[in-house]
């Protein structure tokens, strides 16, 4: 295959057009203003500390994994400037990952979003629909109505059209749906075989998504509601780290252990959680509220402790990146929990009815599925556009199609992504390589996730 053929086929941007509308459309797709209220007095709020330490997690974490510099794809010979190089001969390590120094969490400590005065305080947008990473290859579809009904068959069509190998033997399989509500409203919702929900667009400043569990075995599904989004306070801490701390974890098929998040933290150490197992790519933004790929201060680069855990029980959630569900710790023991959380955990079956650990014999690894509600509406209602176009590659996605893709990668770009092999495996070099793709083909970095149009 001619690298010109290989590039049309790669176009994941190609026919970008409004959510509801059909065709090609120019204009950019923004949703309604958002208000950064200041927070309630709430008594379950997160301490000041809880904060800070979310901030400072995923550099806590690169610091055990031993990285000090986390791989990035940049525009060499451009005004990115932000942005790092990528040579021929490996991803350049240019951007640095700040030591763990008192000074470090001083800097984090100082920049408290909510301290700021309203006026200045600077709002977060989400970016357009023709512009955010996970919802650029699903500009093109007309979405005959916001509403739709979640069930195991709809998940199962999601993951076949995505290549991702679910584990049915499993007892469950934890998903999030990126941007999406109950139709009924609540924190959660217990096991049945169908829910009704709708499509909302995702924000920086509530919980506005999903997160369910999916019992194979009989067809049933619980939901909780959720954030799939870095908060608005952690963002804007980051900000002095050039985004480190905080990111953006794409969607795609994870690997995920039971196990405690903030471990070494006595004061905040969340029990029964579930911890990120891979290693993947994430978006940081190092100098707006956005995530917005075509911006020259966002760049994409390794990620670390994209946990699930409990987001606490105001709209001012608690995450860093991590996928968060409505709910929290009874201080001082942190034993038990209150909330959605509480019900996640007993029916991941991550803690026992008494809230202590599971048998060892319990489940131990997990797969979590993250797409959008977007998606998830638009296989629902189906439409002969999608149902022809729709079977995108992501990380996690696996077999002979991701086979032939990074054989192709690899063909058109040698060894500019040092360790890419065709192993069947989307994994994040893969991610990597896609994103340098895209880069030939419309001069960003715009998304990890590929669409091969039809020749």
């Amino acid at each position: 295959m001619k690298r010109r053929d290989f590039l049309m086929m790669s176009a994941a941007v190609a026919g970008l057009g409004a959510c509801g509308q059909a065709g090609v459309s120019d204009a950019p797709v923004e949703a309604a203003p958002e208000v950064a209220a200041a927070p309630p007095v709430d008594p379950d709020a997160l301490t000041a500390e809880e904060l800070e330490e979310t901030a400072l997690l995923e550099i806590e974490e690169l610091a055990a994994l031993g990285i000090t510099e986390i791989e990035t794809v940049l525009a060499e010979g451009t005004k990115f400037s932000t942005k790092s190089v990528l040579t021929p001969n490996s991803m350049s390590t240019a951007f640095p990952v700040p030591p763990l120094t008192a000074n470090l969490r001083a800097a984090f400590a100082a920049r408290k979003y909510w301290d700021v005065p309203t006026p200045d305080r600077p709002v977060p947008v989400w970016p357009a629909l023709n512009k955010a990473p996970d919802y650029i290859h699903l500009a093109g579809y007309a979405l005959a109505a916001p509403e739709f009904t979640l069930s195991p068959d709809l998940l199962a069509k999601l993951a076949g059209r995505n290549a991702f190998a679910i584990n049915a033997a499993g007892p469950v399989v934890v998903f999030g749906l990126r941007g999406c509500r109950m139709v009924a409203g609540g924190e959660e919702a217990g096991w049945a075989a169908e829910h009704a929900l709708v499509v909302e667009t995702p924000t920086h400043l509530a919980p506005k998504c999903l997160v369910g569990l999916w019992r194979p075995a009989d067809g049933q599904i619980a939901l909780f509601r959720s954030s799939t989004v870095p908060a608005a306070h952690n963002m804007y801490a980051s900000l002095a780290e050039q985004g480190n701390g905080t990111s953006l974890l794409p969607t795609g098929l994870y690997r995920y252990v039971r196990g405690d998040h903030k471990a070494s933290k006595p004061k905040s150490i969340q029990r029964g959680a579930l911890r990120m197992n891979d290693a993947y790519a994430v978006l940081r933004t190092a100098a707006e509220l956005t995530y917005d790929p075509y911006l020259p201060t966002t760049a994409w680069t390794r990620g670390a402790a994209h946990n699930i855990h409990a987001a606490g029980l105001s709209d001012i959630f608690d995450s860093a990146g991590c996928q968060v569900v409505h709910g929290t710790y009874i201080k001082p023991e942190r034993l038990k929990t209150k909330g959605a959380w509480d019900a996640f955990r007993r029916f991941a079956g991550t803690v026992d009815e008494t809230g202590a650990a599971p048998p060892a014999t319990a489940q131990t690894n997990y797969q979590y599925m993250l797409l959008t509600g977007l998606e998830a509406a638009l296989a629902y209602h189906g439409g002969a556009d999608f149902e022809a176009g729709y079977s995108p590659l992501r990380f996690g996605s696996s077999g002979q199609r991701v086979t032939d893709l990074q054989a192709q990668l690899i063909t058109n770009h040698g060894s500019a992504v040092k360790g890419l092999a065709a192993n069947g495996t989307f994994d994040m070099r893969t991610s990597f390589g896609v994103l340098l793709e895209n880069k030939f083909l419309v001069n960003e970095y715009t998304t990890p996730v590929f669409v091969a149009q039809p020749v």
